[in-house]
């Protein structure tokens, strides 16, 4: 398995590839998973407008800690110029 051989790892690729379908259709089979057809058509269904806008509280709080550091810098080229 060396690189010459194999350029950009594709026989690593297809083993992942080969191990992930065989755990799944071992999953299906034991009753662990359900099908294909049933995931994905459960993945569909989904509203996506239940889902929070996480992004959005995070660009808030980066304002403020923002904000707040500069404040800081501020403060202490004031005390520096005294």
């Amino acid at each position: 398995m060396s690189k010459a051989r194999f350029p950009q790892n594709w026989a690593t690729a297809e083993l992942v590839k080969q191990y992930m379908r065989n755990h799944r259709r071992y999953e299906v089979k034991k009753g662990r998973m359900m099908p294909r057809h049933q995931r994905s058509a459960a993945n569909s269904s989904r509203n996506t407008s239940q889902v929070p806008n996480i992004d959005s509280d995070d660009d808030e709080d980066m304002e403020n800690d923002g904000d707040e550091n500069e404040g800081g810098k501020h403060n202490e080229s004031d005390e520096e110029d005294d």
